[in-house]
């Protein structure tokens, strides 16, 4: 079947496998962090769990960066839980010291990841902000919406809110470089004419920083989702969320296009080890497993070797499985 062909390229130098990456923002943010994660790549996932709007979430990075943090004040009780409208609901915890403790650790690890990463892929989901008592809001926490004011941030408005804090940002990390994109999951909940008014000021928004700044770039996953798959195969049953299909396919383009060789060689290899070691055998005991396990031990051992891993949980996956078979 033909296909709309969406370009994918990066204005940065090549993705390699000892750098370090921070992904940040909606939940397409996790499924891409993972695809690093599950390699063993140096990656950290969004440490205050899915944040959608880029103004609550750049706001994490102010406060990260100006040693800003939690007050017991900024949190409150539902469901014998304490939770903060700053962070999701992944952050709650039921003593409320260790809710306000676990966010202010996080934030000091924030800080450490921004500090030293040299990659950080934000994932923006929308544009559309709830506020209360007129400050931003990440998280309703299922309170009564009309606690909250909506409105559809201009790409403008979000803009003038991120400047000046990537300029802090690119002050304690010169070296930085951050991937943009938009998610492709659709807002359906905020009705379709504003999930698409939504998704328009974020594209306008990643467009305007990646002409301002020098190591900010657009990394076009929306398009590619929308116009190159096009199709509600890519999605889950909820019609909104990209399935397992959709992030592969991304992954591959994303692979391809940032990685040097030997980035897609390391992720290629350890794929296909990985895909080997966690299917699991249908005859154990048999002589042509025990011989195929033996082998996979030695190619674990040689890509070990030959990018100075660790993966001694692998190796006693392998090891178990040639006691069975012995």
């Amino acid at each position: 079947m033909k296909r709309t062909e969406v370009s994918f390229l990066s204005s940065f130098s090549d993705l390699e496998i000892n750098e370090k990456s921070l992904f940040i923002g909606s939940c397409f943010a996790d499924n891409i962090g993972l695809k690093f994660k599950s390699i063993y790549l140096d990656a950290i996932i969004n440490p205050f769990g899915v944040i959608f709007h880029p103004i609550p979430l750049f706001n994490l990075f102010k406060r990260a960066i100006n040693n800003h943090f939690f007050q017991p004040k900024d949190f409150f009780e539902f469901h014998d839980y304490w939770f903060n409208y700053e962070i999701s609901g992944s952050c709650a915890k039921f003593e409320k010291k260790d809710a306000v403790d676990f966010a202010n650790q996080k934030l000091k690890e924030l800080k450490l990841e921004l500090m030293t990463s040299n990659r950080l892929f934000l994932t923006f989901g929308s544009s559309v902000l709830r506020e209360i008592e007129g400050e931003p809001v990440a998280n309703c926490h299922r309170q009564p919406l009309e606690l909250f004011q909506k409105k559809i941030s201009t790409s403008l408005e979000i803009r003038r809110y991120l400047e000046p804090i990537l300029e802090d940002l690119f002050e304690i990390n010169p070296s930085l470089n951050v991937s943009l994109s938009v998610s492709p999951v659709r807002h359906s909940k905020e009705g379709m004419v504003d999930n698409s008014l939504s998704k328009s000021n974020l594209i306008i928004l990643c467009d305007e920083l990646d002409s301002i700044y020098e190591n900010v770039e657009y990394l076009p996953i929306y398009e590619l989702v929308m116009d190159e798959l096009r199709d509600y195969s890519f999605f889950n049953e909820d019609l909104v969320h990209p399935n397992k299909k959709t992030i592969d396919f991304v992954w591959e383009r994303l692979k391809g296009s940032l990685g040097s060789k030997k980035f897609i060689e390391f992720c290629n290899r350890s794929e296909h080890l990985l895909r080997s070691i966690n299917h699991e055998p249908l005859f154990p005991k048999s002589k042509q497993n025990l011989m195929f396990q033996k082998k996979l031990l030695s190619s674990v051992v040689e890509h070990e070797s030959n990018y100075g891993l660790n993966w001694q949980h692998e190796k006693k996956i392998i090891e178990n499985r040639l006691k069975i078979s012995a």
